[in-house]
């Protein structure tokens, strides 16, 4: 039986989580935040709207202690980082995609890690619009990689199998997301994925031929848009993942 490191860790994980970003803010303050703060990123806890807990705790650790993390009621503050993550975003309120395109066209990078995958369809349904709304990203159905994983074709015809998206490890077909950009990176995927295209900036990584990750302007910032989440192998302590989010920290 196939078990995703998702189910694996949850429960742990969502203990860790919550304890970890217990860490208040200030209010916010209507001037300017950008370049305001010393700290490296700033990473939001969305509480039970996080879709993944374990993306969360994965963010945390690779961070390290040059963060800050704050809950959703508290965001945005007075004293972000250039960079603000989302983990895991799941039943967003839409007033927080309104929060983080309004710092993205302040000039911070933001990265938006979508837990949309994992809601029902009523609130991806939602999820689609406010994503499409706010950031000019279009989302498309979750794939379930696992369940995939032994198909030869997607729906629309695109080769399942092969090096792009697959590995073979011993009898079993471990799903890989290609990463271009920041730098070339091969990371486990352990659960879902979701294409996204836009109209303007470019796809940053792959599986198979689906886009899961885009990069954009925005105003005078970059959004980076993760379909596929990056926390989970944070969290298992995946080597390539690593690099590229320490990468991304860096941009």
């Amino acid at each position: 039986m196939k078990v995703s490191r998702r189910e694996f860790v949850g429960t742990a994980s969502c203990a860790a989580a919550a304890s970890l970003c217990a860490i208040p803010s200030p209010a916010f303050a209507s001037s300017n935040y950008v370049g305001r703060s010393t700290v490296r990123a700033t990473l939001l806890d969305l509480g039970t709207n996080c879709a993944l807990p374990e993306s969360l705790a994965g963010m945390r650790a690779a961070l390290g202690s040059s963060h800050r993390c704050i809950a959703a009621s508290d965001f945005p503050s007075s004293d972000l980082s250039n960079v603000v993550i989302v983990a895991a975003a799941g039943s967003a309120i839409p007033e927080i995609f309104l929060a983080a395109a309004e710092l993205l066209a302040q000039g911070a990078t933001v990265l938006w890690e979508s837990g949309a995958a994992f809601l029902n369809s009523a609130d991806f349904a939602q999820q689609q619009a406010l994503t499409k709304k706010h950031f000019g990203i279009s989302i498309g159905q979750p794939v379930h990689v696992w369940t995939q994983s032994n198909s030869r074709k997607l729906k629309s015809g695109a080769p399942m199998q092969g090096p792009r998206g697959m590995r073979a490890i011993g009898h079993e077909q471990i799903a890989y997301v290609k990463y271009r950009w920041p730098l070339e990176a091969d990371v486990r995927d352990y659960s879902r994925v979701f294409p996204v295209s836009a109209s303007g900036g470019r796809a940053i990584a792959h599986w198979n031929a689906l886009p899961v990750a885009w990069s954009k302007n925005f105003g005078e910032g970059r959004l980076i848009f993760l379909g596929s989440p990056l926390g989970p192998a944070l969290r298992a302590g995946d080597g390539e993942a690593n690099a590229l989010f320490q990468s991304i920290m860096g941009r």
